[in-house]
């Protein structure tokens, strides 16, 4: 909290010195309309007074009293010099750090120290039904930190049972489960220990990295424990010949997808928002470190469990049937034509929908980004004074700061921003800017003068006129009429303070209040009023540059235009080149790449029938989605590569069940996503909820139903040349008989 000042200030008696508050020109106005009522009124009281019919002037000012009303705000209504609602029933206490303080340690320390101050007050003993509550950013920023923390633990321990569920489900053994689980584990903690050590933090986007990792993961594993479960199945070999074949045969197609995500994740780190850099270094890592621990560790955890506990492989032929692969992929490939229409047709209206939402997908409403509203704790009083804790200030009790280099610079800084606002403050975004020097009157000496003649005018004896009301409120304006000049040292401690800097040095601090009515949560407003702020020009040709939250949050939109599509553009280059390194044809490549931007333009489609705008958080979701997205195309077409021609219907029927499971697990790390109160983590868990289903689609749909109508065609175009070819050599041998 500040500490007090050292200076005793004189006595800070608004009534006597609010005139001088008032513009020199309304002053003047307000002057003149007064000298022309008095100059009518002597006038009508002489025998020259000759009444024309002219309309008889009055003094009225009603229209500047509203003007300063509204300045003035909800101080007029304060009680006994507190911050108060017009009938005193809450008074507010602002406390204000001396130093920066945004941690949460910071705020929970403030609240308790001032709570157990006001217990030792006892103010029951004032009032039986006096209470006090907390409201403003501290108390805010405790509660969404341990909101935060309770979705962090709620997620983890959700996604880690939902995914122990499906692989159980899966395999219908507790043993395959708990193996990859334990290796999935190992590769979560290594990652979370790397980032810890590397960065030492977690932000609210690293902080669901955990359940992001566990989901994605895992599916190294369980590709790897498909393919030895199935040779164990179906070609009965012993357990160390089926870990050698699985290890020889799923290491390349696993290895190329940790890489391809790991990139994903890693093209993150070229943004300036540390936030998305470190997701980018986190997750990366993690998918790496994952594939590391299935091909280090897993065989060794599984040969452990199998001596001790021994699988019976005759349970896992029922396998394929529960998932219902085979009538699926016998449908794939006799119906292969009518899938690929439908496939073409569905990309082709999805490619139309994309071209319209791009140029619109941005999101300017911030609301959406905000946390759910928490349900407030305490009684029915506590929950409306922090409803109605702004109220008592009529004004924005969080401005934006501009800090200059010097105290002469502050009251230009206020100078070009207001006119750079304009006379109406931009659509009226900007309320008000103030200075150490704006807490002092202008132009006082002029207004001295008028005030000076406005009292020599009402203490005229002449105003014998005046009935006993009017010469009540002339007294009562005479009473506030205070010719002596206001200084800085008569502006309180509580209001100079403001104005202090953490050194002692005072008056470069110059505050920005946008107005009450200016909607910032709204994208399009905050730009605009953090472009008054960002930069400001002086007379003298210097430029000062400012910050806070208007400028942050306009610079994170501006983030999303201009770095996002880059991102994703890296990302994919770099999955593209990952993809062709491993299958060195420019042919494979193009078809499992094809797969995958048929899955993002689906994705892209969606995202407007989800009422879905990209934004700061969630346009992330679209480099991950590549390289999430391609690994499935990658262990589909991989497999098939190995089993050669005319086994894409057992490729579905064997290895795509591990795929659906695969993605089944980062549906999952996504789901739990969802399950938190931060809209924006929502809007990401979302987005790349669907990128998960438009991928798999494709790479088990499309993708198989393509393969197959090439290998039917390219058997026609065979059968074609060996029937043009028998004919040929038919031909030539009756030539020479003929002949």
């Amino acid at each position: 909290m500040s500490a007090p000042s050292s200076r005793t200030p004189r006595p800070w008696r608004i009534s006597t010195i609010k005139t001088k508050y008032i513009d020199l020109p309304d002053l003047q106005e307000i002057h003149d309309r007064l000298k022309r009522k008095i100059d009518y009124e002597k006038l009508k009281r002489t025998q020259l007074y000759i009444d024309f019919g002219d309309e008889e002037p009055t003094f009225d000012v009603s229209d500047i009293e509203k003007k300063y009303k509204e300045k003035a705000g909800t101080y007029l209504d304060y009680k006994d010099g507190y911050f108060t609602t017009p009938d005193a029933s809450i008074a507010a206490i602002i406390l204000k750090p001396r130093a920066g303080a945004t941690n949460v340690a910071f705020a929970e320390k403030l609240l308790s120290e001032t709570e157990a101050l006001i217990k030792e007050l006892n103010p029951a003993s004032y009032d039986p039904n006096l209470k006090y509550t907390f409201g403003g950013r501290y108390q805010k920023m405790i509660v969404e930190y341990k909101s935060l923390i309770g979705d962090i633990l709620k997620t983890t321990i959700l996604c880690m049972i939902l995914v122990g569920g499906v692989v159980f489900l899966y395999y219908r053994r507790i043993k395959p489960c708990l193996v990859t689980v334990i290796t999935v584990t190992q590769g979560t903690m290594l990652a979370l220990a790397i980032g810890y050590l590397a960065i030492g933090y977690l932000t609210s986007q690293t902080a669901f990295l955990g359940s992001i990792i566990v989901g994605n993961g895992i599916n190294y594993s369980l590709i790897w424990l498909a393919r030895y479960l199935e040779e164990r199945r179906d070609n009965g070999h012993e357990i160390v010949d089926a870990i050698a074949i699985a290890l020889s045969q799923t290491w390349k197609p696993t290895l190329v997808a940790a890489t391809t995500t790991s990139a994903s994740f890693a093209a993150l780190m070229l943004t300036d928002i540390r936030g998305f850099s470190q997701f980018g270094f986190i997750g990366g890592i993690g998918m790496v470190l994952c594939w590391l621990c299935t091909y280090f560790f897993l065989p060794a955890w599984l040969s452990l469990t199998e001596r001790i506990w021994a699988t019976k492989v005759k349970l896992g032929a029922h396998q394929v049937k529960y998932w219902g692969l085979e009538p699926f992929s016998r449908f794939l490939v006799t119906r292969d034509r009518l899938v690929l229409k439908v496939s073409a047709a569905v990309t082709v209206i999805a490619a139309l929908v994309a071209i319209w939402y791009l140029p619109r997908s941005l999101e300017y409403n911030f609301e959406n980004l905000r946390f759910k509203p928490i349900k407030e704790t305490g009684d029915a009083w506590t929950v409306y004074a922090r409803d109605h804790l702004e109220d008592i200030f009529g004004q924005s009790t969080n401005p934006s700061v501009v800090l200059a280099n010097d105290a002469s610079q502050a009251d230009p800084i206020c100078d070009s921003i207001r006119k750079k606002a304009g006379p109406e403050g931009d659509t009226n975004l900007m309320d008000d800017c103030k200075t150490l020097g704006t807490m002092v009157p202008k132009d006082q000496e002029q207004k001295m003068e008028l005030l000076a003649s406005m009292r020599t005018m009402l203490t005229s004896s002449s105003l014998n006129f005046l009935n006993a009301d009017q010469k009540k409120e002339v007294d009562k304006f005479l009473s506030q009429i205070n010719l002596s000049p206001v200084t800085a040292d008569q502006v309180p401690a509580t209001i100079t303070r403001n104005f202090e800097e953490t050194d002692g040095s005072m008056g470069k601090i110059v505050f920005v209040y946008p107005k009450r009515s200016a909607n910032l949560w709204n994208g399009k407003e905050l730009i605009r009023f953090a472009d008054l702020i960002r930069e400001v020009d002086l007379p003298d040709g210097q430029k000062i540059y400012s910050s806070g939250e208007p400028v942050i949050f306009a610079d994170l939109l501006n983030v999303v235009v201009k770095e996002g599509p880059l991102v994703t553009l890296f990302s994919f280059l770099l999955v593209l080149i990952v993809v062709a390194v491993n299958f060195k044809g420019s042919r494979e490549s193009a078809i499992v790449m094809g797969s995958l931007l048929v899955g993002i333009v689906w994705l892209i489609a969606c995202l407007p029938l989800f009422g879905i705008k990209l934004n700061f958080l969630n346009f992330i979701a679209l480099p991950i989605s590549f390289g999430i997205g391609v690994d499935y195309a990658v262990n589909i077409y991989q497999r098939y590569k190995q089993d050669g021609r005319g086994s894409i219907q057992n490729v579905v029927k064997f290895t795509g069940g591990a795929v659906i499971l695969c993605s089944l697990t980062t549906i999952i790390g996504y789901s739990v996503i969802m399950t938190s109160r931060n809209r924006g983590l929502i809007s990401f868990g979302l987005t790349a909820l669907i990128g998960e289903f438009t991928c798999l689609f494709a790479a088990m749909i499309s993708l198989p139903a393509f393969i197959s109508w090439r290998e039917r065609r390219a058997k026609a175009k065979e059968s074609a040349r060996e029937q043009c070819c028998g004919t040929s050599c038919a031909c030539a041998q009756q030539d020479p008989a003929e002949s």
